[in-house]
């Protein structure tokens, strides 16, 4: 009994001193906790714990709570701990209380246990009052806030209604602006549609107003609106009187648009009339000049509203036309009846040309003082204006009088004051155009007669074909005897009739004659039909000098025609390089040889006309009897070339022969013989070392006398030191190169008593001949270099010619035909 008490005492210290040390730390979070891991607890036990731990952990406690509950649990704690103190202190049960029986403990004890739970529990009812106290005030909150949630569940509702109320109203609202703009617009476009329905009462009072004004800014008002109603009647034709308001608008316009020709007409009779017959104008004339060219540019603008703006501008256009034409003709044909008598063509086309500036100047000045712009009409009146100078000056073209140097004149003074000026009018520069195509076309036509029959049959009397003393007489006669100027441009002169074939310079007649007509066609024609005309000109003047080549070997010998021909193609050669064309011209042309081969093969087989295999006639005719088409390039410059050439090359052979005919004869047979032939060469009577030497005699006599000879006229045909040295040398070298293989046939077949006897010169010899003979000819001028024997070129193969003073370049061909280029030695 003793032990089953002190077990059930023990277990009480335990609950009590836990409970009291779990209140003192004031953690009611752990108040449930503990609880519930020491005792058994029911569902409600549990709800209320757990609803204090919640209260206490979000909504709090009262302070003054937690201070007075803390101070009781620490008192009832100390009075505990006093208590127990007294139990442990107690004297024995027999000292203070005998137990005699077990119903006397059991009263005891629970006696004592009421106590202690009465002392114990007093804190907790304590707490426990403060915790309903706590309770009803949450009700209450919780009572307030439930109120003040309905209040505003009935606020949101009432607002909801409002608000739905209020967006009703503002449909309507818009619903209502949206059918007042809908109204606004369809009274507007009522409005619009019977706007022009109401012009026209208003435009037709306008225009039989007598105060109503055409040069004002209400007519091209009037002529706005009109334009505006019968293009939006004509775009809706569906609306009522569409098409009879129409007719009214346009009968409107067309009555404002006669009133506007009468003014116009009228004001431009009045200024036209001032503007003939004074040169300055008042202030009230230029306000009306003003106001008809903005009522023309108006007009202009309007050209496609309808054709009443075209028709009025047509008659406006027209009237003035006609006014000027009626002014202007008169005078027109007065300044032309004065300088159209004038003596010189260059007078005549100069006072034309002035004159057509003069006009198209002053009458662009007058058409743009009322119109805005010029326009075909105005060019046409120009033009017909202009026409009657061109139709009065074409007859003064093909006078007989007039030469290619007028005409050629007469073409530049209109192309410096017609064509090279883009302001001018386009129907003036239409007629010089057409001035300088027949002035071209009379220049062509003019060249062609002149080279038919004057250049090409050119027969040149004694005196003009008397070389060289044509040339000797112009040395003569030379002011200070100076050097010839090789210059082209103091050469080509005008050419004129009276001057066609006047020699110059002493150069052959139709040489010059060719030169100039090209220098003055060169100024007068077009590149294309220039480059034409310029190899038949090259022609022409070939074929004459060939003549009087011809005739001149027939009076004169070789050596002077060959003289004649070098110098006059060179010096054709060096005056036409600065034109700027190629003088080559390609001909296209029909042989018609095999069509008439073809034709005698047809006419010579009929009997195969029907013939239904290849043998057919008919078809071989039309198979070859189809006409060649040839093309042929005809190069004036190659022509130059290629006799120049062939004529040197003449030359040189010529004049060799003459020196050392006799010893290229001896070189040449020798070369022919065969070897048992050559050793008798000595035996024979020609070929002896007495006629050997006789030979080489006569040759240095002929050397001497040609080389004299040569020096002379190559200085009097050529004028040119490098051009005769270049000439010269082939010749030098051909000389050297016959002595020296005569010389070489000498040494090899003759014994040393025969070459004694012979006494050949040697090269030195004759060089040094050759070089004192141009030495003296040239008074004091060095001498020709002494060239070695590999200098066996003699043949002049090409021809290069620079200015007046005329320069060959010789290519030379080896004795194997090989070219061999010497241009370091030969060629300035």
């Amino acid at each position: 009994l003793v032990s089953g008490m002190e077990e059930r005492r023990e277990r009480y210290n335990r609950v009590i001193s836990t409970g009291h040390q779990t209140m003192a730390e004031g953690v009611p979070g752990k108040l449930g906790k503990d609880w519930h891991s020491r005792f058994i607890l029911n569902q409600t036990d549990e709800h209320i714990i757990h609803c204090l731990d919640n209260n206490n952990a979000f909504t709090g406690q009262p302070t003054e709570f937690y201070t007075k509950s803390k101070g009781n649990i620490n008192d009832a704690k100390r009075r505990s701990s006093s208590s127990f103190a007294e139990d442990d202190e107690m004297p024995p049960f027999h000292d203070q209380l005998i137990v005699k029986t077990t119903q006397q403990f059991f009263s005891w004890f629970d006696k004592i246990e009421n106590e202690r739970q009465v002392a114990q529990e007093g804190t907790y009812k304590q707490y426990l009052k403060v915790l309903h106290e706590h309770k009803a005030k949450c009700v209450e909150m919780r009572s307030g806030i439930i109120t003040a949630i309905n209040n505003l569940t009935r606020l949101k509702k009432l607002h909801s209604c409002v608000s739905t109320q209020t967006s009703a109203v503002h449909v309507a609202c818009e619903q209502l602006l949206q059918d007042e703009r809908n109204l606004v617009h369809k009274l507007d476009g009522v409005e619009r549609r019977l706007f022009h329905y109401k012009q026209y009462e208003k435009i037709r009072k306008l225009l039989s107003s007598p105060t109503f004004a055409v040069l004002s800014d209400q007519f091209l008002d009037v002529l706005d609106r009109l334009d505006r109603a019968v293009e939006f009647l004509s775009d809706h034709p569906d609306y009522h009187d569409a098409s009879v308001y129409i007719s009214r608008f346009r009968h409107l316009r067309n009555k404002a648009l006669s009133l506007a020709q009468s003014k116009i007409t009228s004001a431009l009779k009045t200024l036209l009339v001032h503007d003939s017959n004074s040169e300055t104008e008042d202030e009230k004339l230029m306000q009306t000049r003003g106001q008809i060219k903005l009522l023309f540019e108006s007009l202009e603008k309007r050209i496609q509203q309808g054709e009443e703006y075209s028709n009025l501008l047509q008659n406006c256009y027209s009237f003035y036309y006609d006014l000027r034409h009626s002014a202007t003709h008169l005078r027109l044909v007065g300044s032309i009846e004065k300088y159209i008598t004038l003596p010189k063509l260059q007078e005549i086309v100069q006072s034309a040309c002035d004159h057509m500036r003069l006009f198209s100047t002053v009458e662009r000045t007058l058409f743009l003082k009322l119109f805005s712009s010029e326009n075909e009409g105005f060019e046409n009146m120009i033009d017909s204006m202009v026409g009657e100078v061109y139709g009065r000056l074409r007859p003064q073209l093909r006078q007989k009088s007039v030469t290619i140097d007028d005409l050629v004149q007469s073409c530049r003074i209109v192309q410096v004051n017609i064509m090279e000026d883009d302001e001018l009018v386009p129907g003036v520069l239409s007629c010089g155009r057409e001035i300088q195509e027949d002035m071209q076309e009379r220049i062509v036509f003019l060249s062609q007669t002149f080279l038919q029959r004057s250049l090409r049959p050119f027969s040149p009397s004694q005196q003009q074909l008397n070389y060289p003393h044509v040339l000797e007489e112009y040395e003569k006669h030379k002011p200070g005897h100076e050097q010839r100027i090789s210059s082209s441009s103091t050469l080509l002169v005008g050419l004129t009739s009276e001057m066609a074939l006047e020699e110059t310079r002493g150069w052959y007649a139709p040489i010059h004659a060719a030169l100039c007509l090209l220098s003055l066609l060169d100024r007068a024609l077009e590149k294309s039909v220039f480059e034409g005309v310029a190899q038949e000109v090259l022609e022409a003047a070939l074929h004459s000098l060939r003549s009087a080549v011809d005739k001149l070997k027939r009076s004169k010998g070789n050596f002077h025609a060959h003289l004649f021909l070098i110098e006059h193609l060179i010096v054709l050669r060096e005056q036409i390089r600065p034109f700027d064309i190629s003088f080559a011209v390609s001909e296209t042309s029909l042989d018609f040889s095999s069509t008439f081969a073809a034709a005698r093969s047809l006419f010579s087989h009929t009997s195969n006309l029907f013939r239904f295999d290849s043998q057919n006639a008919l078809l071989n005719f039309f198979l070859q009897g189809v006409p060649i088409v040839t093309h042929e390039r005809l190069d004036g410059k190659k022509k130059i070339d290629d006799q120049l050439r062939d004529v040197c090359r003449s030359f040189i052979g010529v004049e060799v022969g003459e020196m050392v005919g006799p010893i290229s004869s001896f070189v040449n047979k020798v070369e022919k013989m065969s070897v048992s032939d050559r050793t008798n060469l000595p035996k024979e009577a020609p070929t002896s070392s007495a006629s050997l030497h006789t030979m080489h005699v006569n040759a240095l006599k002929s050397i001497e006398k040609e080389m004299q000879k040569l020096r002379d006229y190559l200085k009097l045909y050529l004028h040119s030191d490098d051009t005769e040295e270049i000439l010269f040398r082939p010749i030098k070298n051909g000389v050297l190169e016959a002595f020296r293989r005569a010389g070489v046939f000498i040494s090899k077949f003759y014994t040393p008593m025969e070459i004694g006897e012979v006494n050949w010169p040697t090269q030195e010899t004759v060089t040094s001949l050759l070089s004192l003979v141009a030495a003296t000819k040239a008074m004091g001028q060095s001498p020709i270099p002494t060239t070695n024997n590999d200098d066996k070129n003699n043949n002049t193969d090409n021809l290069v010619l620079t200015n007046g003073s005329p320069t060959l370049s010789i290519e030379e061909d080896d004795d194997n035909g090989n070219n061999s280029n010497s241009k370091s030695d030969h060629q300035l």
